[in-house]
C-alpha cells in the first residue's frame, strides 16, 4: 500500500510540531505502508528542519518531493494560526499520482495546492481524505471524505485522526518498529539510485511533451481559437510605437515593479463564514469619497486606513475612467469569501471591498484590477435591460464577442455556474482546467474576462500560446485600447510603489 500525504508543518506553543505533519507522523508510526509526504520545509530554521527530517527518516516517511522556502515555520495552536512557510504554493506536487492507494490532505497549506492535488486524485480515481480545522471549504464527493477537527489543531486532534485512519484501514492499532540507522541509509541510497532512472524517464517524457505541444500548437493555429494580433500595428505612446514594442515595454514595467512588490504573490487565505455586513458607503465626487453613510461600526481599524483602498483604486485605473464609479462601500462577509464586487445599474456604479481581505498588498492590487475589469467590460450601455444580465447583452458588445469566441464550445447550461453546487462547479473546472487560471474564473464569462484581464495586466505577454487560458490573454493584444490601458495601469502601479518606498 502506498499513501500520499500533503500538509503543512507548524510550531506549537507547546514546543512541538503541529499541522499536517501530525498525519504523516501517525501513518509512519502505525503503518508499514509506503508513505510519501509533500510539504514545505523552512530553510531559515535549519536546525528544526534537520530534526523534523530525522524523525521522518526514522518513521520511514519519504519526503523527496517536499520543497523549501526562505521563511520561518508557521505557528499553530487551538486559537492561533500563522501560516509562515506554509503560505506558499507547493511547487513539487506530483504530476502523476497513479499508484497511490489514498491521498490524505490537511487544509493548513495554501488552498490552490489542496484543490490541485484533490482534483488529481479525483481524476485518477484515487480515494482521498481531507482533515480540516476550517481554514477553507472543501466539499465531499463519493471518493472524498472530509473530516472536520474540533480540537483546534492537528496535534490536539491526534486521537481523532488515528481513529479515522484506523477505521479506514490505513493504520493498525500497534506501533510498528522504527527503522534502524542502517535501514535509513539503505533508503537514502535507493532514493539516489532512482535519480538516473528518473532523469532518463524525464527526457523521454520531455520529448513526448514537446511533440504534443507542437501538435497542439499546429492545431490551435488552424483551430477554433486563432488570435489576430498585429504586432506591427502603430501605437501612439511616448515609450513605444508598435504593439510589439509596447508589449515589451509593459513587461519591462513589470520587472521594475517587482523591485518593490511581487504582483503574483499569493497569500495564505483563511475562509470564514460571516454574515454580510455593510459598514460605510461613500459617494464619489470628483474622485473624492464624500457624504459617508455609516451602516455599522467598523469591527477594527479606522476610516482613514480603509479609505486608502479607494485612493489605490483611483490611482491605478486609467484616467479615461475617472468618474466611472459613483459610490464606494466598505463591507465584510468574512476573510476569504467575496473579497470585492461591482454593482452596475443605469443610475450608478458601486465598488465594494471587504475590509478583511485587504491586508496583502499584492492581492489588493489584483482585486482592484479585477473589479476595474468589470467596470470596463460591463458598461450599462451594452445591455438592453436595466442590469448587466448576460441575457440582455447587445450582440456588438465587447463581452458578447468574447463570449461567442471563448464560451460557445461549452454547453449552455455551463454559461453561468454562480448558483451551481460546489461539486458541479469543481467538475466543470477540472474538466476544462487548461481553459482557466483559477477555479473562480470558470464561474461565468464575466469572471472569465476579469481574471483574464488581470493576467493580461500583471504577467508578461504569452508567446505562442497553446492553452485556451493563455490564448484569451494573447487575444487582448488585438485591441490597441487595451495595450495602452495595460501600460497606463502598470505605470500607475510603479509610480504608486515608488511613492511608498
Amino acid at each position: 500500500m502506498r499513501i500520499l500525504v500533503v500538509g503543512g508543518i507548524y510550531k506549537s506553543q507547546r514546543k512541538t510540531i503541529d499541522g499536517g505533519y501530525t498525519i504523516a507522523k501517525i501513518l509512519g508510526t502505525y503503518s508499514n505502508a509506503k508513505i510519501d509526504y509533500v510539504t514545505q520545509f523552512s530553510s531559515n530554521e535549519q536546525a528544526l528542519t534537520r530534526r523534523i527530517k530525522q524523525r521522518l527518516d526514522t518513521l520511514g516517511v519519504n519526503y523527496m518531493d517536499a520543497s523549501s522556502v526562505s521563511m520561518d515555520y508557521g505557528e499553530m495552536d487551538a486559537y492561533v494560526m500563522n501560516p509562515g512557510s506554509n503560505a506558499y504554493s507547493l511547487n513539487r506536487l506530483r504530476k502523476n499520482i497513479r499508484g497511490y492507494s489514498c491521498v490524505i490532505v490537511s487544509t493548513d497549506i495554501d488552498e490552490m495546492s489542496v484543490k490541485q492535488i484533490l482534483a488529481k486524485a479525483q481524476n485518477s480515481g484515487i480515494p482521498s481524505i481531507v482533515f480540516t480545522r476550517g481554514e477553507f471549504e472543501v466539499s465531499e464527493t463519493q471518493s472524498r471524505e472530509v473530516i472536520e477537527l474540533t480540537e483546534g489543531s492537528y496535534e490536539l486532534a491526534e486521537q481523532d485522526i488515528r481513529d479515522v485512519l484506523e477505521s479506514s484501514g490505513y493504520i493498525g492499532e500497534t506501533v510498528v518498529e522504527p527503522l534502524s540507522q542502517t535501514e535509513i541509509i539503505i533508503n537514502k541510497i535507493k532514493s539516489i539510485y532512482v535519480v538516473p532512472r528518473l532523469f532518463i524517464t524525464g527526457v523521454l517524457v520531455l520529448i513526448l511533451f514537446l511533440s504534443t505541444m507542437a501538435l497542439l500548437n499546429y492545431f490551435s493555429e488552424r483551430g477554433e481559437y486563432p488570435t489576430h494580433v498585429n504586432w506591427n500595428q502603430s501605437i501612439d505612446h511616448p515609450n513605444c510605437d508598435t504593439v510589439e514594442t509596447c508589449a515589451q515595454y509593459g513587461d519591462d514595467l513589470i520587472d521594475e515593479i517587482e523591485d518593490h512588490i511581487n504582483l503574483l504573490a499569493d497569500p495564505y487565505v483563511f475562509h470564514e463564514n460571516r454574515t454580510n455586513t455593510n459598514f460605510i458607503t461613500y459617494d464619489i465626487v470628483d474622485g473624492q469619497p464624500v457624504d459617508a453613510v455609516h451602516h455599522n461600526d467598523l469591527p477594527f481599524g479606522d476610516e482613514e486606513r480603509f479609505l486608502s483602498i479607494w485612493e489605490m483604486y483611483d490611482a491605478i485605473v486609467p484616467a479615461a475612467y475617472d468618474g466611472a464609479v459613483d459610490r464606494f462601500r466598505l463591507f465584510s462577509d468574512g476573510e476569504g469569501s467575496r473579497v470585492a464586487y461591482v454593482s452596475i445599474s443605469p443610475t450608478d456604479t458601486l465598488l465594494a471591498v471587504d475590509i478583511r481581505d485587504t491586508n496583502n498588498r499584492s492581492q489588493l492590487y489584483r482585486t482592484l484590477i479585477h473589479e476595474f475589469a468589470h467596470v470596463y467590460s460591463l458598461p450599462i450601455s451594452d445591455f438592453t435591460c436595466a442590469s448587466t444580465d448576460m441575457s440582455c447583452i447587445k450582440d456588438d458588445a465587447m463581452l458578447s464577442e468574447y463570449m461567442e469566441r471563448f464560451w460557445t464550445h461549452y454547453d449552455e447550461n455551463w454559461y453561468d455556474n454562480t448558483n451551481k453546487p460546489m461539486p458541479q462547479r469543481e467538475a466543470f473546472y477540472n474538466t476544462n482546467f487548461s481553459d482557466f487560471y483559477i477555479p473562480y474564473q470558470a464561474t461565468n464569462v464575466k469572471e472569465d474576462f476579469a481574471v483574464t484581464f488581470v493576467q493580461f495586466i500583471i504577467r508578461p505577454a504569452p508567446v505562442n500560446p497553446v492553452q485556451l487560458k493563455d490564448i484569451k490573454v494573447h487575444s487582448l493584444y488585438e485591441r490597441e485600447e487595451l495595450v495602452l490601458m495595460r501600460l497606463e495601469m502598470l505605470e500607475n502601479i510603479l509610480a504608486l510603489e515608488e511613492s511608498e518606498s
